[in-house]
Parts: structure tokens; sequence; C-alpha cells
């Protein structure tokens, strides 16, 4: 299993302005929020590249806010922030 990291959200809109706000990355996309976190809208921006920083910049820039973000790395789920 790959790692990858999720961002959550309080509110789909937010979590579809973070998804236009950093554009169209491979790497990058909308999913429904995994069982076995639960947290905000339920949507979630998955991030399977190894370039966290540049992405929590660009949100940061563009003032979309996020709640939350785990890193998912073989099976289990670490709270980053």
């Amino acid at each position: 299993m790959l790692d990858y990291y999720l961002f959550t959200f309080e509110s789909s809109n937010k979590a579809m302005a973070a998804k236009f706000a950093i554009g169209d990355l491979e790497d990058m996309r909308i999913i429904p929020l995994i069982p076995e976190i639960s947290a905000g809208c339920g949507l979630a921006l998955k991030y399977s590249g190894s370039k966290l920083k540049d992405v929590e910049k660009s949100l940061r820039e563009k003032k979309v806010e996020y709640s939350e973000i785990y890193l998912v790395s073989k099976g289990e789920i670490e709270r980053l922030k």
C-alpha cells in the first residue's frame, strides 16, 4: 500500500476550493473520507505526492482553510496537524 496524505475540511465547499486552488496535480483528488477518520464534511483531499509542504504553502497563500492533515501509511493513520 502506498503512503498518502488526507486533508480534511469543515465543508464540502472548502474541499472543492482546495482542489481548485491546487489545480490538476496528478497525485491529488477529492475522495470520501475513510471510515477510520471522523471529521468535517465527509470529503477529503488525497495527496500521494512528495511535496506536502508545497501543497500546504499553496493552500495558505490562496487562503483555503483545512481542518487537519493525516498520513496514511501501511494501514496506520497518523494525525499530523
